[in-house]
């Protein structure tokens, strides 16, 4: 899968993702620390990647522009060290990837997972 992690996402989560044989473009390795979230969600959308972050605001903003791309996994999850996040995220890329795949918002809470397709109906 195709992944576009947000500035947020620690180093050692996109190791982690890579190691997987992801394939993970970084907005920090990029050092385009300045982008907007619809900026990103534009780079996103260009590059048929999957937006990988914290930043609860882009299951928002991708509902109020009623797209069906890019999709996005937010990361809700109080421990945000990568030893506590990569295992959840693995496994739920593991287990709801074609849903990625064919656009949706996933979000990734302490005991669960919720994937909602896009676009989402308001």
């Amino acid at each position: 899968m195709k992944l576009l992690a947000d500035a947020n996402v620690a180093a050692a989560t996109i190791r982690a993702l890579r190691a997987q044989g992801q394939d993970v473009a970084s907005v920090a390795e990029t050092r385009q620390f300045a982008l907007s979230d619809p900026e990103i969600v534009k780079l996103a959308r260009r590059d048929a990647r999957t937006i990988v972050t914290f930043d609860q605001d882009f299951g928002r903003l991708l509902a109020m522009e009623g797209v069906s791309s890019p999709s996005a996994i937010i990361l809700r999850l109080e421990d945000q060290t990568p030893s506590y996040v990569n295992p959840r995220l693995l496994s739920a890329l593991e287990l709801h990837g074609e849903a990625l795949a064919a656009g949706a918002v996933m979000v990734v809470h302490e005991g669960n997972v919720r994937v909602r397709p896009l676009p989402i109906q308001r």
